[in-house]
Protein backbone atom coordinates (compact mmCIF):
# COMPACT_ATOMS: atom_id res chain seq x y z
CA UNK A 1 0.00 0.00 0.00
CA UNK A 2 2.90 2.15 -1.25
CA UNK A 3 0.36 5.07 -2.07
CA UNK A 4 -1.85 5.46 0.84
CA UNK A 5 1.47 5.70 2.95
CA UNK A 6 3.25 7.99 0.77
CA UNK A 7 0.46 10.59 1.72
CA UNK A 8 0.91 9.66 4.97
CA UNK A 9 4.36 10.98 5.07
CA UNK A 10 3.80 13.58 2.59
CA UNK A 11 1.00 14.98 5.06
CA UNK A 12 3.84 14.93 7.96
CA UNK A 13 5.62 17.02 5.82
CA UNK A 14 3.16 19.59 5.93
CA UNK A 15 2.80 18.72 1.94
CA UNK A 16 -0.88 19.13 2.14
CA UNK A 17 -0.94 21.13 -1.57
CA UNK A 18 -2.99 18.36 -3.35
CA UNK A 19 -5.73 15.70 -3.11
CA UNK A 20 -5.23 12.50 -4.58
CA UNK A 21 -7.73 9.92 -6.22
CA UNK A 22 -7.29 6.26 -6.79
CA UNK A 23 -9.18 4.88 -9.58
CA UNK A 24 -9.05 1.03 -10.22
CA UNK A 25 -9.91 -1.93 -8.45
CA UNK A 26 -9.18 -5.41 -6.63
CA UNK A 27 -9.78 -9.33 -7.04
CA UNK A 28 -8.10 -9.62 -3.73
CA UNK A 29 -10.51 -9.46 -0.83
CA UNK A 30 -7.89 -9.26 2.02
CA UNK A 31 -6.02 -6.80 0.30
CA UNK A 32 -9.34 -4.50 -0.33
CA UNK A 33 -10.19 -5.04 3.12
CA UNK A 34 -6.68 -3.33 4.85
CA UNK A 35 -6.74 -1.04 1.75
CA UNK A 36 -10.20 0.45 3.22
CA UNK A 37 -9.28 0.48 6.67
CA UNK A 38 -5.75 2.21 5.81
CA UNK A 39 -8.54 4.86 4.04
CA UNK A 40 -10.24 5.56 6.21
CA UNK A 41 -7.22 7.20 8.63
CA UNK A 42 -6.18 9.72 5.65
CA UNK A 43 -8.29 12.52 4.29
CA UNK A 44 -7.94 14.56 1.29
CA UNK A 45 -8.10 11.33 -0.63
CA UNK A 46 -11.43 9.90 -2.46
CA UNK A 47 -11.29 6.12 -3.55
CA UNK A 48 -13.52 6.22 -6.99
CA UNK A 49 -13.60 2.26 -7.89
CA UNK A 50 -12.90 1.27 -11.28
CA UNK A 51 -13.81 3.93 -14.31
CA UNK A 52 -14.14 3.31 -17.59
CA UNK A 53 -14.70 5.44 -20.70
CA UNK A 54 -15.06 9.24 -20.51
CA UNK A 55 -15.63 8.73 -16.42
CA UNK A 56 -12.20 7.50 -16.61
CA UNK A 57 -10.84 10.08 -18.98
CA UNK A 58 -12.90 13.17 -16.69
CA UNK A 59 -11.09 12.13 -14.12
CA UNK A 60 -7.74 11.89 -16.20
CA UNK A 61 -7.65 15.68 -17.57
CA UNK A 62 -8.78 17.23 -14.20
CA UNK A 63 -5.30 15.54 -12.67
CA UNK A 64 -1.35 16.78 -12.65
CA UNK A 65 0.46 13.15 -11.66
CA UNK A 66 -0.19 9.74 -12.19
CA UNK A 67 1.21 7.54 -9.16
CA UNK A 68 1.80 4.05 -10.37
CA UNK A 69 3.84 2.23 -7.80
CA UNK A 70 3.36 -1.39 -8.87
CA UNK A 71 5.29 -4.12 -7.34
CA UNK A 72 4.20 -6.86 -10.33
CA UNK A 73 7.54 -7.86 -11.49
CA UNK A 74 6.48 -8.77 -14.72
CA UNK A 75 4.11 -5.65 -15.52
CA UNK A 76 4.16 -5.71 -19.18
CA UNK A 77 3.08 -2.63 -21.04
CA UNK A 78 0.78 -0.52 -18.46
CA UNK A 79 -1.80 1.23 -20.65
CA UNK A 80 -2.53 2.77 -17.91
CA UNK A 81 0.50 5.25 -18.37
CA UNK A 82 -0.41 5.95 -21.75
CA UNK A 83 -3.52 7.12 -21.42
CA UNK A 84 -1.84 9.29 -18.66
CA UNK A 85 0.28 10.71 -20.75
CA UNK A 86 -2.48 11.16 -23.59
CA UNK A 87 -4.07 13.88 -20.95
CA UNK A 88 0.27 15.16 -20.36
CA UNK A 89 0.25 13.88 -17.11
CA UNK A 90 3.90 12.58 -16.07
CA UNK A 91 3.77 9.76 -14.02
CA UNK A 92 5.75 8.38 -10.57
CA UNK A 93 6.22 4.85 -11.22
CA UNK A 94 7.98 1.72 -10.37
CA UNK A 95 11.17 0.24 -12.61
CA UNK A 96 9.48 -2.71 -13.18
CA UNK A 97 8.72 -4.73 -16.23
CA UNK A 98 8.84 -2.29 -19.44
CA UNK A 99 7.81 1.33 -17.84
CA UNK A 100 10.97 2.41 -18.26
CA UNK A 101 10.60 1.67 -21.87
CA UNK A 102 7.62 4.25 -21.27
CA UNK A 103 8.13 6.32 -18.75
CA UNK A 104 12.17 8.35 -19.36
CA UNK A 105 13.31 8.99 -15.50
CA UNK A 106 13.62 12.76 -15.32
CA UNK A 107 11.97 13.25 -18.70
CA UNK A 108 8.51 12.53 -18.57
CA UNK A 109 7.76 11.24 -15.63
CA UNK A 110 10.16 9.28 -12.28
CA UNK A 111 11.20 6.26 -12.42
CA UNK A 112 11.33 5.05 -8.73
CA UNK A 113 14.54 3.47 -7.40
CA UNK A 114 13.34 2.04 -4.57
CA UNK A 115 9.50 1.04 -4.58
CA UNK A 116 8.47 1.97 -1.11
CA UNK A 117 6.40 5.26 -0.07
CA UNK A 118 9.26 7.12 1.22
CA UNK A 119 10.98 6.78 -2.33
CA UNK A 120 7.64 7.85 -3.67
CA UNK A 121 6.64 10.67 -1.58
CA UNK A 122 10.16 12.15 -2.24
CA UNK A 123 9.56 12.06 -6.19
CA UNK A 124 6.39 13.37 -5.69
CA UNK A 125 7.34 16.19 -3.58
CA UNK A 126 9.37 17.27 -6.21
CA UNK A 127 6.74 17.34 -8.42
CA UNK A 128 4.39 19.61 -5.64
CA UNK A 129 6.91 21.87 -4.68
CA UNK A 130 8.43 22.70 -8.48
CA UNK A 131 5.81 23.85 -10.47
CA UNK A 132 7.85 24.22 -13.28
CA UNK A 133 9.54 20.74 -13.03
CA UNK A 134 5.74 19.45 -13.33
CA UNK A 135 4.90 21.47 -16.20
CA UNK A 136 8.33 20.79 -18.73
CA UNK A 137 7.62 16.54 -17.76
CA UNK A 138 4.34 17.06 -18.21
CA UNK A 139 4.60 18.54 -22.04
CA UNK A 140 7.38 15.91 -22.43
CA UNK A 141 4.64 12.95 -21.26
CA UNK A 142 2.26 14.30 -24.06
CA UNK A 143 4.39 14.67 -26.86
CA UNK A 144 6.00 11.32 -26.27
CA UNK A 145 2.49 10.16 -26.64
CA UNK A 146 2.17 11.87 -29.71
CA UNK A 147 5.29 11.20 -31.46
CA UNK A 148 5.15 7.06 -30.14
CA UNK A 149 1.71 6.07 -28.82
CA UNK A 150 -1.44 7.35 -31.28
CA UNK A 151 -3.09 5.10 -33.35
CA UNK A 152 -1.65 6.40 -36.34
CA UNK A 153 1.82 6.37 -35.47
CA UNK A 154 0.83 2.74 -34.48
CA UNK A 155 -0.55 2.34 -38.06
CA UNK A 156 2.79 3.48 -40.10
CA UNK A 157 4.85 1.18 -37.90
CA UNK A 158 2.74 -1.29 -38.44
CA UNK A 159 2.97 -0.82 -42.62
CA UNK A 160 6.64 -0.20 -42.16
CA UNK A 161 6.46 -3.97 -40.65
CA UNK A 162 4.77 -5.45 -43.81
CA UNK A 163 6.59 -3.50 -46.39
CA UNK A 164 9.75 -5.01 -44.77
CA UNK A 165 8.06 -8.80 -44.99
CA UNK A 166 7.03 -8.20 -48.31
Amino acid sequence: MVFLDLLKILKKKKTNRFKAKIIGDTFNEKFFKEFKDKLKKINNIKYLGPLYGKKKFSELSKSDVLVFPTKYKNENFPVVLLEAMAYGLPSVASDNGSIPEIIENNFNGIILKKNNANECAKCLQKYILNYKLLKRHSFNAKNKYKLNYTFQNFEKKLFKIFHKIN
